[in-house]
């Protein structure tokens, strides 16, 4: 009885969060996107609180550090939908060869952008 309670529990739990997701797609883009500029927002305000910078410094160093995070966006992109294409490929039954050659891009992403 006890082992019931605790799967219907578990259960109740996993479900809540789909039950509360916003069905609104488009209402639902746009709060996420507004969440990502929030973060780029703030994760700028943090390293400029950390830097000190100088007038001049700064007018040296933020063109830089803004390109940078962009190219770093590009990549994080291009791998999560290197991730999404082999969560599609994942789901049974996986062709082999797909999923080698997604491993492979992943791995040339990483290689080439980060030098890993």
């Amino acid at each position: 009885m006890v082992r019931l309670a605790t799967i219907l529990l578990g259960t109740m739990l996993l479900a809540a969060p789909a039950m509360a997701q916003n069905t609104d797609s488009s209402g639902g883009d746009a709060n996420i996107e507004i969440f990502i500029q929030k973060i780029k927002a703030d994760k700028k305000l943090l390293v400029a609180s950390n830097m000190d910078l100088t007038d001049a410094e700064g007018k040296k160093f933020w063109p830089l550090y803004d390109a940078y995070q962009k190219e770093l966006w590009q990549i994080n992109e291009q791998l999560g939908k290197t991730i999404n294409d082999y969560a599609d490929y994942a789901s049974p039954p996986a062709e082999v060869v797909t999923a080698v050659n997604t491993l492979k891009t992943t791995k040339s992403i990483t290689t080439v952008n980060l030098g890993a």
